[in-house]
């Protein structure tokens, strides 16, 4: 199994659906999407056996997430935009010019 999954596993045990949905929420806000990832699997494996009012209040918080990963995405793609931009560019650039004669004499 994988060492992140056993990680989670044992977690698991320990983690209540709206704590893990803060510890996503916290790796959200500085932009650590690996540990968004495994916080997430925290919530997951942590929501079936969670009483009703924590599960209620897990996903209410999980709304706020919902919005961050949101904007990550739209950054995402804003930065690909622009990278996509620079590659034409430096593409353009290095295609070879034709050249250009004056006939006028």
């Amino acid at each position: 199994m994988d060492k992140t999954l056993q990680q989670v596993n044992a977690k698991t045990k320990r983690t209540s659906p709206l704590e893990a949905t803060r510890q996503a929420l916290a790796a959200a806000v500085i932009g650590d999407l690996a540990a968004v990832r495994a916080a997430l699997e925290l919530r997951r494996a942590a929501l079936p056996a969670a009483p009703v009012a924590q599960r209620a209040a897990a996903f209410k918080e999980g709304e706020a997430l919902q919005f961050l990963l949101q904007g990550i995405k739209r950054r995402l793609r804003a930065d690909l935009g622009r990278l996509e931009q620079i590659k034409t560019g430096l593409v353009r650039s290095a295609e070879p010019r034709a050249a250009k004669i004056d006939l006028r004499a």
